[in-house]
């Protein structure tokens, strides 16, 4: 079976191949996924079209991890769309849509060859769901940026109409027309804001979630739209890695043995290390995050990046019996990857899995391979398994006492929560909401992403517009033009 790996960063849905596969196949491409951790508690699925056909799937509700076998019904020739879509009461989070490609087969013969389960994993759904999934976000964040722009006219005109009515004299005209205009404004503001308030009326207690995301070293993320009674839903810190040479020295959050957070200009240190393995296209195969949940008063650290400083102490084990003429390599069965996963190492090149005998290089299968020159370990080919292990675990010795140890980012077959403690959790749990000047930075480079998620209340936004336009409108009704 194909796997297609997926990741989400910054709500987009990314894959490591946009074939799928070719026309007619059942189960034999499968959609690997890791759930984010605050999206785990929602109904999740994967939402299917077939643009040239009109036809609309979604799938079965998933759960990590995620690997979801196409079934024949997706395997037509040409286009196939696909976003994740995660909802849990009025919280919705929705990925872009990702584009794949089905190949033609010249011996596909369509209804002549389909399978009795073709179907298999998906539910029917329907041109309207579709659309309204990925426009009810979008119009419901607009509607309120509208509402928003035209209390804003409705207060500049009203303004305007202020300062002509306190001239007064020779600029009566003035003062007038400027009445007129702020009463318009107002009255635009108020049809808007009207036009909304029956919309959101059908959102039951009106509230939505909204996402603020960014690398946020030299600037901060302001989290704006904030009442008094926002209900704050997850902040997230999410690792990373960067290496600017290859092989080379390899910078990661928390470095040092803490991160800094920086509260509307209070800066803690939180003592933990965030992984992230670099895809090699300025994104990333796999992160750790740190995940604060408001709803459930909880902070867990999901670790999902494995990292290995190599001692020489190691047990390690090898295939061959006897030394190979040029190169040879070892593995530890302590460590489990993903099979074929990228790796990050300091020392070494990455290559994908499959043995070259012209480099020393690590790659994994389903173990964590390093292969060394050996030129570089003083391995002779012919000596038996033990001898050349045991100069592999000699150069592995060497390097570490010289300061520089091979170090290995692998991505882990299985996350692993591990524990926050108390006075941290009590900190991250701290950081919610305090008005429209909340914001937070952070320090390291390089630095994590932060998201910060909350669920807007709506209607308290529609009340305080609501009442801003009829002051307003009072406002301009009672200009008195020429005093």
């Amino acid at each position: 079976m194909r796997i297609i790996q997926l990741t989400i960063q910054d709500e987009a849905l990314l894959a490591d191949c946009t074939i799928a596969g070719q026309a007619g196949e059942h189960l034999a491409t499968a959609l690997a996924l890791d759930i984010p951790d605050e999206w785990r508690d929602c109904d999740c699925t994967l939402r299917f079209c077939l643009p040239f056909a009109g036809k609309y799937y979604r799938s079965v509700p998933l759960s990590n991890p995620v690997s979801f076998p196409l079934p024949q019904a997706l395997m037509i020739p040409g286009e196939l769309q696909v976003f994740l879509d995660a909802r849990k009461d009025f919280v919705v989070h929705r990925t872009s849509v990702l584009s794949f490609t089905v190949e033609d087969t010249p011996d596909w013969c369509g209804n002549g060859a389909l399978v009795a389960d073709r179907y298999e994993g998906l539910l029917d759904s329907s041109l309207q769901e579709f659309e309204d999934a990925l426009g009810e976000l979008e119009t419901l964040t607009n509607r309120l940026d509208e509402a928003e722009a035209a209390v804003e006219s409705a207060r500049k005109a009203s303004a305007l109409a202020q300062t002509a009515a306190a001239q007064a004299g020779t600029e009566a005209e003035n003062a007038r027309e400027a009445s007129l205009a702020a009463q318009a404004a107002a009255g635009t503001a108020a049809q808007t804001v009207a036009g909304f308030e029956g919309y959101t009326k059908q959102e039951g207690n009106n509230r939505y979630g909204y996402a603020l995301t960014g690398c946020a070293k030299g600037t901060e993320i302001a989290v704006d739209h904030i009442q008094t009674d926002t209900q704050p839903v997850t902040l997230t810190l999410t690792g990373l890695c960067r290496q600017d040479s290859i092989p080379g020295t390899i910078s990661y959050c928390g470095d040092g043995g803490a991160i800094s957070l920086t509260v509307n200009g209070e800066t803690k240190e939180i003592p933990v290390e965030l992984y992230g393995i670099p895809d090699g296209s300025g994104g990333f195969t796999v992160q750790d995050r740190l995940v604060v949940d408001y709803t459930k008063k909880d902070v867990r650290l999901q670790r999902n990046v494995g990292r290995i400083v190599f001692t020489g102490e190691e047990k390690l084990v090898s295939n061959p019996e006897t030394a190979r003429e040029i190169s040879n390599y070892v593995y530890s069965n302590a460590y489990v990857p993903v099979p074929n996963g990228r790796l990050l190492c300091n020392l070494l090149p990455w290559r994908s899995n499959g043995f070259a005998e012209d480099l020393s290089y690590c790659w994994t299968s389903t173990v964590v391979v390093i292969t060394l020159l050996n030129a570089e370990t003083g391995v002779v080919a012919g000596e038996p398994q033990s001898t050349y292990i045991s100069k592999i675990k000699d150069w592995l010795r060497t390097k570490a006492e010289e300061g520089t140890p091979l170090i290995l980012y692998y991505p882990l077959a299985e996350p692993v929560e591990e524990p926050v403690d108390e006075e941290t959790t009590a900190f991250l749990l701290s950081v919610a909401p305090q008005g429209t000047s909340m914001a937070l930075s952070t320090g390291e480079e390089p630095h994590p992403s932060i998201k910060f998620v909350y669920c807007k209340d709506t209607q308290h936004v529609i009340d305080t517009l609501t009442a801003r336009i009829e002051a307003l409108e009072a406002q301009a009704v009672n200009i008195q033009i020429g005093g």
